[in-house]
């Protein structure tokens, strides 16, 4: 996709629906050769991965056996979403303290797990495909 829209000449005749078609190859099935498709590769496997993390039920406190994305969106949906969201975020956040999985710190990061176990994720595909690899 990036050979296409680098040269001058093709990049005006390319349609939107050409550049749609690119990128959903580059998801599906990435060409070995080209590093540019692994990554965006490897952004969709990221966002995959983050929806199985969020489809997760919370696990302890109020929202036990809620999934965490139900979580937030009831409370983004809530009308009095405003007024409530300071009490919310502390509520959440109290929760992760509670929950601390022995790091040996408070933390104030609501849905700790959710983030600790997309780090350890993101990190690994990282190391594969972060633009540092491009640096070598």
């Amino acid at each position: 996709m990036h050979k296409v829209l680098g040269d001058p000449e093709l990049r005006p005749h390319i349609s939107e629906d050409a550049l749609r078609s690119f990128r959903l190859k580059a998801l599906n099935t990435p060409k070995n050769d080209d590093y540019i498709e692994h990554q965006i590769w490897n952004y969709g496997q990221q966002n995959v991965q983050w929806c199985r993390l969020w489809a997760d039920v919370v696990g302890y406190g109020p929202f036990a056996e809620t999934p965490a994305f139900r979580v937030v969106e009831e409370h983004m949906g809530d009308p009095a979403h405003p007024r409530a969201h300071e009490r919310w975020l502390k509520l959440v956040s109290h929760i992760a303290w509670e929950d601390d999985t022995g790091i040996g710190i408070r933390t104030d990061i609501p849905f700790w797990e959710q983030a600790k176990a997309f780090k350890v994720f993101y990190d690994k595909t990282n190391l594969l495909y972060g633009n540092h690899v491009l640096e070598r």
